[in-house]
């Protein structure tokens, strides 16, 4: 279970990977987000959102944050040859 601290990580490392890029914005954590089923929805869909934003970056797949952020080896991305949008998908499905 991924924690709203992992995906601050997350963006400071893109934001080191892509020194010149504009990355997408980290949204927002709602004080109400811990609270209300439906705001703890938003926020879990915003953040989805977010990671896919990530992952469609060029060269994604070589970020050091982003294969820490999903526990994945830089050897085991390239013998598998996996795709990131499955492994995102996988991810939310499995956290959810």
């Amino acid at each position: 279970m991924k924690h709203y601290s992992n995906f601050v990580e997350l963006e400071k490392g893109f934001s080191r990977f892509y020194a010149n890029l504009r990355t997408p914005v980290l949204p927002a954590l709602s004080e109400y987000s811990i609270s209300m089923p439906q705001s703890i929805d938003d926020t879990r869909i915003r953040l989805e959102q977010y990671l896919r934003q990530l992952v469609s970056l060029p060269d994604a797949i070589t970020c050091p944050a982003l294969e820490s952020f999903l526990d994945l080896s830089p050897l085991a991305l390239k013998a598998e040859n996996l795709k990131l949008t499955s492994q995102v998908n996988e991810f939310f499905f499995l956290e959810s």
